[in-house]
């Protein structure tokens, strides 16, 4: 009989690995297996998923869902409209606070991202136990863990690559071109997400034209696939050329898509990366305290003997290498949450090393390790509940301590769920409830202003103003007076500190309230 495809453009060597390494599955077992693990995910991170407003771009998002603002303010790139309206239907939809809402969208597709890692460790190697303990030490994973559990993009981008490589492996399996134009497609709705799927774009696009070339598909299945891939990129893609009709730039609004208002310099890798870098290697190996990073590395260089196809190899290392080249140049402080791409990469490797270990580790060594593996997987969430003590003991933030209001950082950074991480919705309560209904709230942290903005459209104050600086305060202040807004007796004034350390302008009479402080302004006063 006349070799197939995959055998006439792959070395003796490779065909002969991928019959051991592609094993025919009980496809219905498999999914069982999918299910099971995606459940036990989605309960995980269910259970454990923020109940209020959280600090920073967790709190953008839900803010901005909830005043219909589209388009984030810093520019296009940071607006990921499809996850936008995946908060927006999650708010409506579910009988939740907007916050729990939009933080349960991200615990789901955490435990598709974690699903996933067994369905393609399982179909990549064929053991079962191998991919398991692959996709919960993903799940179990710090920064994974914290993600899943806070109104974020990032498990949706890592979830959305992980369905991308998956329909490249059925499509390495079965050369059907559905799976390979379903790969476009799947890349062009992580589009509409996140920035971050142009990063894996080439190498989707590199497979589809070799497979024209080698006749494995025909070239109007790739042209099948570029149309699919604009569809479902359209919630961003129709965005940016909108701007571009309202505003008549074509320039600032290609430059707004690809890197915002101010991130060009970042996305260049100028500034001090070679701190954020090591923050992103601390929190990795924070991430994995066991076996997993190990496994990754023996899945790397043991892939091929393991019987994983040529393409599949350089897919995902290729991948791997792509996103790791990008995030740990990235000039931006929270550089380390960029890496839920890399960890889910590495998660899959994980699979292939805790296989090769099974297959090849005879006698007791093999069946050790991958018990201590597993106990060591198991015992991940215990030391994330004891591990803030020892590291606030050693001061490992040093001057990255922010002092925030009600927040204990070594808590907020090392614990990963996020159901008892209320720090920003106890600030924002006691402001708005000591701002009266028509005080003034000076949020000087920039990041803590979300969760002020959260309380006051849940509790309707619209006649509470939340400013910056006392400067703008004092304004606002004297506006209310010339327009007879205010009482006889003056604005309360609620202060906001960025640091709890640094007392506030001795020029007022400020009273401290819990970690907050108040005064009043005469109204009418000038500044």
């Amino acid at each position: 009989m006349p070799d197939s495809p995959t055998q006439r453009f792959m070395d003796p060597i490779d065909a002969a690995a991928d019959q051991v390494g592609m094993p025919v599955l009980n496809q219905r077992s498999a999914w069982r297996g999918w299910l099971a693990v995606f459940i036990g995910a989605l309960c995980l991170y269910g259970l454990t998923a923020a109940r209020t407003i959280q600090w920073q771009d967790s709190g953008a998002l839900v803010v901005r869902v909830l005043n219909d603002e589209l388009v984030n303010p810093l520019g296009l790139a940071l607006s990921h409209p499809l996850a936008y309206w995946l908060e927006k239907l999650a708010m409506v939809s579910l009988p939740l606070t907007p916050a729990h809402a939009a933080a349960l969208v991200s615990a789901l597709f955490g435990a598709l991202a974690v699903a996933g890692i067994y369905w393609i460790g399982l179909h990549l190697t064929g053991n079962r136990t191998a991919a398991l303990l692959a996709a919960t030490g993903l799940a179990v994973a710090n920064t994974f863990w914290r993600f899943s559990t806070t109104p974020e993009s990032y498990t949706l981008v890592a979830a959305v690559l992980l369905f991308e490589v998956g329909t490249i492996v059925q499509w390495d399996r079965s050369r059907r071109p559905g799976w390979l134009i379903a790969a476009f497609l799947v890349n062009g709705i992580g589009f509409a997400i996140h920035n971050l799927a142009l990063l894996t774009l080439p190498v989707v696009g590199l497979v589809g034209l070799s497979a024209a070339i080698k006749h494995q598909w025909r070239w109007k299945d790739l042209l099948a696939a570029i149309a699919l891939w604009l569809i479902a990129s359209a919630p961003f893609t129709g965005l940016v050329i909108l701007t571009m009709v309202q505003t008549g730039e074509i320039g600032p609004t290609i430059q707004s898509a690809l890197f915002g208002h101010s991130f060009g310099p970042a996305v260049a890798g100028i500034g001090n990366t070679l701190r954020y870098t090591t923050i992103s290697l601390f929190f990795t190996a924070y991430s994995f305290p066991n076996l997993l990073l190990p496994a990754a590395a023996i899945g790397i260089f043991r892939a091929r003997r393991l019987g994983v196809s040529r393409l599949m190899r350089i897919v995902l290392l290729a991948d791997l290498f792509i996103h790791l080249t990008f995030v740990l140049r990235y000039g931006i402080a929270d550089q380390y949450t960029f890496l839920l791409p890399s960890f889910s990469l590495l998660a899959i490797f994980s699979a292939i090393g805790f296989a090769w270990i099974i297959c090849h580790w005879r006698g007791q060594a093999g069946k050790i390790t991958i018990i201590v593996a597993a106990a060591l997987i198991a015992l991940t969430p215990a030391l994330y509940a004891v591990g803030p003590k020892p590291l606030r003991s050693a001061r490992v933030l040093g001057s990255g301590e922010r002092f925030k209001p009600y927040r204990d950082d070594y808590a907020y950074l090392f614990i990963p769920w996020g159901v008892g991480q209320t720090s920003t919705q106890q600030t924002a309560d006691q402001a708005v409830q000591l701002a009266g209904a028509d005080g003034i709230i000076i949020a000087e942290d920039s990041m803590g202003r979300f969760g002020v903005q959260y309380v006051v459209w849940r509790q309707q104050r619209d006649g509470v103003s939340i400013v910056s600086r006392l400067e703008q305060a004092l304004k606002v202040a004297q506006q209310r007076g010339d327009q007879e807004l205010t009482q006889q007796s003056g604005v309360t004034v609620v202060l906001i500190p960025a640091d709890t350390r640094q007392p506030p302008s001795p020029e007022y009479h400020w009273t401290k309230v819990g970690q907050l402080y108040v005064t009043h302004l005469p109204s009418g006063r000038s500044n």
